[in-house]
């Protein structure tokens, strides 16, 4: 009759065992899918963080690209508009002395 009771009373531990073993994991199963979660959801913020910051660092980017390439063409305005200054200042005074030797080749003429 004991060993009866004693093997009752063993099964009931160790249904009692099973059942603290199960709700223990479950329990840490749960704070597991929770952290995930938290997880998850933080990766997706910091994610969606990152695109505005390299959405405002492209626009920054846009911005001075815009800004270099306006430099930029004024440099080349600026460029194109000596270069003509010089080629204007350079047939002027080939001119001028072409036409002075000129004159000058006349005067010997009209001279001898």
């Amino acid at each position: 009759m004991y060993s009866h009771q004693t093997k009752d009373l063993f099964q009931l531990q160790s249904e009692q065992i099973d059942m603290k073993v199960d709700m223990a994991a479950s329990k840490a199963m749960d704070r597991v899918i929770s952290l995930i979660t938290d997880l998850k959801n933080e990766m997706h913020e910091l994610r969606h963080d990152m695109n505005l910051g390299f959405a405002a660092l492209d626009k920054r980017v846009v911005a001075i690209e815009t800004r270099l390439g306006i430099i930029g063409e004024k440099r080349k305005r600026i460029y194109d508009r000596a270069i003509d200054y010089l080629f204007k200042v350079g047939y002027a005074t080939s001119t001028f002395i072409l036409s002075y030797l000129a004159y000058l080749m006349l005067q010997l003429h009209l001279v001898h």
